[in-house]
């Protein structure tokens, strides 16, 4: 008889020993999830970003029309040069360069490549390219350096 309310104790407290065990870890994983929903700022949303201020934050420099004008120039140039080779070669070409106070290029070199006989066009295509808008900071036009990834595919 001592025996069996023994055995009934223990199934007792071990019981109540789990529940609390489970209690405790519901409650943290529940703070855990409230934590990550305020750690993580992609999920409260963004005040939308304001225009720099060329006179006072400066400005990148730009291509003449805009970074769409730019796509536009560099997939029209390696269309021309891809349909006048006679092998198949497609790649990625990155050509780094200058842009001096007044928007002229210069100090072209390759950066990095995923196809080496691409490289020459890439620089000719780069080099080719009109004055750009020079950087600017306090209202002061400065030299700035730049890269563009010449894709041909």
């Amino acid at each position: 008889m001592k025996r069996i309310f023994n055995q009934g104790l223990l199934k007792v407290l071990v019981l109540a020993l789990f529940s609390c065990f489970q209690l405790t870890t519901r409650a943290q994983n529940d703070k855990a999830q409230d934590d990550w929903k305020f750690s993580h700022p992609i999920l409260i949303q963004q005040p939308e970003p304001t225009p720099p201020n060329d006179k006072n934050n400066g400005r990148m420099p730009e291509f003449p029309g805009g970074n769409m004008k730019l796509q536009q120039y560099l997939k029209n140039e390696t269309h021309k040069i891809l349909s006048s080779r006679a092998d198949n070669v497609f790649g990625k070409v990155v050509v780094g360069f200058e842009v001096n106070e007044k928007g002229n290029l210069s100090n072209f070199r390759i950066l990095k490549s995923t196809n080496p006989l691409l490289n020459e066009d890439a620089l000719s295509i780069v080099k080719s390219m009109p004055d750009w808008k020079p950087a600017r900071i306090d209202g002061k036009e400065v030299k700035s350096k730049m890269n563009v990834i010449v894709n041909f595919e």
